[in-house]
């Protein structure tokens, strides 16, 4: 299977409607076609399978373990299709079968750490047994606490995606302790970033049922609250100012003016990647100091610290942006001094437009500008003042919407 430049497949599956596959089930009238379309039916429209194709995806399974390491089953498609089965509880019609049997023995077999999670990642049923290994291991972690006397082994346990699950509310107690204790121990610019990983850490809890959600709740506040009244001033001090002279001639700076105000458009496609070159340009200058774009950069804010870092759910520029940068490398690695992570490229690009716009925006005359947006509006705008209110900028969201329809019209 394949996609073609319109983000469709070929076969394009949306076309295999219940009706379309069960006419090529009794067209074929085979054995093996059976399996492959009664397991297609099922995965895109739920219809369960008979007890033969169920019994046959176990064989395979079985099959491709007699020479395989267990991690590897996961890229084993009837692994997956099998863990359908269990998580629809349709595995009434095959208790009694032998291969079923025979695969509930080799699951249970499994006494490996990994492979016991991912098992039960896929819901495929574990033993007594098995949920205990989990719990004592998972036990041995949260209760490293009492072992942690700095800020490095904190964090490590902050980030830990098995502690944050399973921690109970006399660990998370001990937990609280130790996150002041060793505050109180540091004083450097890596304070900053421990609270940024405990309130996460917080976060998470609220999917930890052993946590109770008040407790957890009130823990929020008061980090929040001990990081802008005790900690943010001491941060700031810590922190050495860089500053940087400029000049810029009047005439460049008109000239910045008026393309503004001529050709708003024109005026962003330098700001933004608006063709492969531009964006390859600007690789190229991200991937010549890798360094600098690899380590992770804090804002230093007063109501808490925040990580300057590219977040992709949800975002639809920055996933056409990511697939255009992962594009560019494969067909186009070879022009970068140095390849770096797709997320490091994104903020990269990020970073150099807030930067451009810093620059640029203390060079714009915004009464000039706002006087070429008043005709523009079908309602009476807010008269300009020097001191720009939120109320300012509110006004002018219909009016942007009313341009990006237009330009999507075209």
């Amino acid at each position: 299977m394949f996609s073609t430049n319109d983000g469709s497949g070929n076969p394009d599956i949306t076309m295999w409607t219940e009706k379309i596959l069960e006419d090529l089930k009794i067209y074929f009238v085979n054995e093996v076609s059976d399996f492959i379309i009664e397991t297609i039916s099922y995965v895109l429209h739920g219809k369960e399978m008979s007890v033969e194709v169920k019994t046959r995806h176990i064989e395979l399974l079985l099959e491709y373990l007699k020479d395989k390491e267990d991690y590897e089953i996961i890229n084993c498609s009837s692994f997956k299709i099998i863990s359908y089965i269990f998580e629809d509880k349709l595995t009434s019609d095959i208790l009694e079968n032998e291969e079923y049997r025979a695969l509930l023995e080799w699951i249970h077999s499994e006494e490996d750490i990994d492979m016991i999670e991912s098992l039960l990642e896929y819901r495929y049923p574990i033993s007594r047994k098995q949920k205990n290994i989990l719990n004592e291991y998972y036990r041995t972690k949260y209760e490293t606490i009492d072992e942690i006397n700095d800020l490095a082994l904190l964090t490590r346990y902050l980030n830990d995606k098995d502690i944050v699950k399973e921690i109970d509310q006399e660990y998370f107690e001990k937990l609280k302790n130790k996150f002041r204790k060793i505050l109180n121990k540091e004083s450097g610019v890596e304070i900053a970033s421990l609270f940024i990983d405990y309130m996460g850490f917080l976060f998470q809890l609220s999917n930890n049922q052993k946590i109770e959600k008040q407790n957890r709740q009130i823990e929020i506040i008061k980090v929040q609250n001990l990081w802008q009244k005790d900690y943010y001033e001491e941060q700031v001090s810590n922190l050495h100012v860089h500053t940087q002279k400029l000049t810029i001639p009047s005439a460049e700076i008109e000239s910045i003016n008026q393309l503004l105000i001529n050709n708003p458009l024109g005026f962003l496609n330098n700001l933004f990647p608006s063709s492969d070159e531009n964006l390859i340009e600007k690789m190229q200058s991200i991937s010549s100091t890798p360094l600098y774009h690899m380590v992770s950069k804090i804002e230093i804010k007063e109501q808490f610290p925040e990580r300057d870092e590219i977040d992709l759910k949800d975002n639809t520029i920055d996933e056409i942006l990511a697939e255009k940068i992962n594009e560019t490398l494969k067909t186009r690695g070879y022009k970068f001094r140095n390849i770096m992570k797709v997320e490091e490229y994104l903020t990269g690009i990020h970073e150099q437009k807030k930067r451009s716009l810093t620059y640029i925006s203390n060079m714009i005359n915004l009464e000039e500008l706002y006087s070429k947006i008043y005709p523009l509006s079908e309602y009476p705008l807010i008269k300009y003042h020097d001191n720009i209110l939120v109320a300012h900028l509110t006004q002018l969201f219909p009016l942007l919407e009313m341009g990006v329809s237009i330009i999507m019209c075209k």
